[in-house]
């Protein structure tokens, strides 16, 4: 990446902007953000997942994983002051779209891919992340020269627009989407199905000392454990018919 942006010595020319729309549009903007999308989207289907809000959250994480891998091969190139910069720009950024990749992905799971196509979950995502990046490395390209202050300004400000925006869209499906009536907890002992795969567990066997401590990431299971005490007696008395759908 860093051999197609023009060097800093260069003459500012409009081959020069093209190449940093290039690099900033589409690697850091889309790519990026596909690489975040793919992780979301690999848990959109589970069946663990008993309420958009879950997405969300995972949206978010997987935007804090992405900047803390991205930041830990900045800083080794670099050094400490280049940690502190990013800390405040690159990883609120980053845990910001994916949590608008996460509410949209959430509200494709409920509604469905038709009503919500890629294009929709990543526009938005790919905009504020698209031109961030475009402020900030036009006004590197300027030097210094006194508009390379609007940079950092502008950028700014397309962060500020995306957190108004994932507020408004988290408002928006919060009214579309009912609450979960389950937690994840709940939906493993009612289900008397398949709902983890082969490395986890089939159903409820009607055993109330067991508690199935699941991964929703990997959807792999920790072996059953007794319940913790103080737990012990919520249970007890009830008929395993009552877990059954």
């Amino acid at each position: 990446i860093t051999a197609i942006l023009p060097s800093k010595e260069e003459e500012v020319t409009f081959l020069s902007v093209l190449q940093v729309l290039f690099v900033s549009l589409f690697f850091a903007g889309f790519c990026e953000e596909f690489l975040k999308y793919i992780v979301i989207a690999r848990l959109q289907k589970s069946p663990l997942i008993s309420s958009w809000k879950s997405l969300l959250v995972y949206g978010i994480c997987a935007g804090a994983g992405f900047a803390t891998a991205e930041n830990l091969s900045y800083v080794m190139r670099s050094d400490f002051g280049t940690a502190i910069v990013r800390a405040f720009l690159s990883v609120p950024l980053h845990c910001l779209t994916g949590s608008v990749l996460g509410m949209m992905i959430g509200t494709q799971r409920f509604f469905g891919a038709d009503v919500v196509p890629f294009w929709k979950v990543m526009i938005i995502p790919w905009a504020i992340h698209g031109g961030f990046d475009t402020s900030l490395m036009v006004a590197e390209l300027w030097g210094e020269d006194p508009l390379s202050v609007m940079g950092p300004i502008f950028a700014f400000l397309v962060y500020v627009c995306g957190i108004i925006y994932a507020r408004y869209l988290y408002i928006e499906t919060d009214a579309m989407l009912p609450p979960a009536d389950k937690t994840i907890h709940d939906m493993l002992l009612s289900s008397n199905q398949t709902i983890l795969g082969a490395n986890g567990i089939n159903h409820w066997n009607g055993d109330y000392d067991f508690v199935c401590d699941c991964c929703v990431c990997c959807q792999c299971c920790c072996q059953s454990k007794p319940v913790t005490k103080g737990n012990e007696n919520s249970s007890a008395g009830r008929d395993p018919a009552e877990f059954d759908d």
